[in-house]
């Protein structure tokens, strides 16, 4: 397991790890790196070189260092990646370069952003933080003295009380007004306007937290139980403060820094690249569907998406049209390959997973991601959320169209329960430890593996 997250800001200023160099100084060290490596390759520079090696410089400064497990794969995807956004650039810039020239680039960009950490580490340079954003969840006694410990401590601020015992609670604790329910909240949340959930109850209300707890765990916000005593139940993984107040870690939000921005850019460039690279692909299918069998060539199913939120995943249509069935149908069955309703071509679809290829569209428009646990039916998630307890926790992130769990051959038909716990054990070890270097190893497995189902 990896390192866990570090605690919310305590109000004061922290120092900054090795890899927070200033973007002003990252941005001016590439000018200088022009001078060493280009007259080197004998290619005098000019300004869009320049320009080139600051995308570099931050782009290696955004992706930091990879450590740990498939470090060495992760570094020689680093350069690639970095080679690649260099040419990129140039040939827009209009001045393209030799392969030699995008591997300097690439290189200049890990030695300078190495360079720069450690002398900035050395300096001691500092930041302060902007404040954490806190939402506290329970009005009564012991949110009143929550409230009041965290009013007027350095680097955070209460967005909102929230709780669903509108005619229990006072309409305002220290001042602050109630401002809604859970419902209220998951909104807030949603349009990340909240870093963080403190949950105020005596933990003698062990019913209430569980019940407020399987509202907020498919929420993508660091969820925290503000302490008293007794809480062996819970089995925390770890506890922090926040100013005064000690607080017992729930859920914790799993994409954090820079590199979550640089998933959704991985995203949308891929999703866009592979649209346009099987674009003969597509129409080819598209019409093999519609010739097979009557129906639409599209089939549209409503899932759940980030955070809990309704999407409509597109696929081939692999079965008749008499039998396809909307996503929240009680008696949706589970598809299995030699399901009788299933067209001939549906089947081979299936097989190879190409009925998947239109949702490279779900992952352009930000409701998928390449990488993430795969959606369910609506009627298969209710389902299996009353007979897995961590089962909504997988709603933390976007789904994806492959995963840890699918190359870990987890994947196709559910035939049991065990099948679908271990699927979601695998799912939850991804997001609790996710990294964009785990996605592109996830990503390059999944190449190399192909996208057959072994049990088709």
């Amino acid at each position: 397991m990896s390192a866990r997250p570090p605690p919310l800001a305590q109000g004061r200023v922290r120092d900054v790890p090795p890899d927070a160099v200033p973007t002003a100084a990252v941005v001016m060290a590439a000018g200088f790196a022009g001078l060493l490596v280009l007259p080197w390759l004998g290619r005098p520079p000019g300004p869009a070189d320049g320009v080139v090696l600051a995308l570099a410089v931050l782009l290696r400064h955004l992706l930091g260092r990879p450590a740990g497990r498939g470090a060495w794969v992760a570094e020689l995807a680093a350069w690639g990646l970095t080679a690649f956004a260099a040419a990129l650039a140039l040939m827009l810039l209009g001045r393209p370069a030799p392969p030699a020239a995008l591997l300097a680039y690439a290189g200049s960009g890990l030695v300078l952003q190495t360079l720069l950490a450690r002398g900035f580490a050395r300096l001691g340079w500092r930041r302060r933080p902007r404040p954490q954003r806190v939402a506290v969840v329970g009005a009564g006694e012991q949110g009143r003295r929550l409230v009041a410990r965290l009013l007027g401590v350095p680097g955070v601020r209460i967005v909102g009380i929230y709780d669903e015992r509108r005619e229990r609670v006072p309409a305002s604790l220290c001042g602050l007004p109630l401002a809604g329910d859970l419902e209220g909240l998951a909104r807030r949340v949603r349009r990340e306007e909240v870093d963080a959930v403190l949950i105020a109850l005596p933990l003698g209300a062990r019913g209430r937290i569980e019940q407020w707890l399987r509202r907020l765990r498919r929420l993508p916000v660091d969820v925290r139980l503000a302490l008293d005593a007794g809480a062996d139940w819970l089995e925390p993984r770890r506890i922090s403060a926040l100013g005064p107040v000690p607080l017992l870690h729930l859920y914790d939000h799993p994409l954090r820094g820079p590199a979550r921005y640089l998933k959704g850019a991985l995203d949308r460039t891929v999703a866009l690249l592979g649209l346009v690279l099987t674009a003969p692909l597509l129409l080819v299918v598209a019409l093999a569907v519609r010739l097979s069998s009557p129906g639409p060539v599209l089939y549209r199913q409503r899932r759940w998406g980030f955070a809990g939120d309704p999407i409509e995943v597109l696929k081939f249509r692999t079965f008749h049209h008499h039998a396809c069935r909307r996503g929240d149908d009680p008696a949706l069955p589970h598809a299995g390959s030699h399901h009788p309703d299933l067209t001939p071509l549906g089947r081979f679809l299936r097989r190879w997973s190409l009925d998947e290829l239109p949702q490279l569209w779900n992952v352009l428009v930000g409701d998928m991601s390449l990488v993430g646990p795969r959606p369910h039916a609506v009627a298969h998630d209710e389902h299996y959320a009353r007979l897995v307890g961590d089962y909504l926790a997988r709603l933390k992130v976007k789904p994806g169209l492959t995963g840890w769990a699918q190359i870990n051959g987890a994947r196709g038909e559910i035939r049991s329960l065990a099948e679908m716990e271990r699927r979601v054990a695998l799912d939850l070890d991804y997001i609790e430890n996710w990294s964009f270097w785990w996605d592109l190893e996830i990503l390059l497995r999944t190449l190399l593996m192909g996208w057959r189902d072994p049990r088709g």
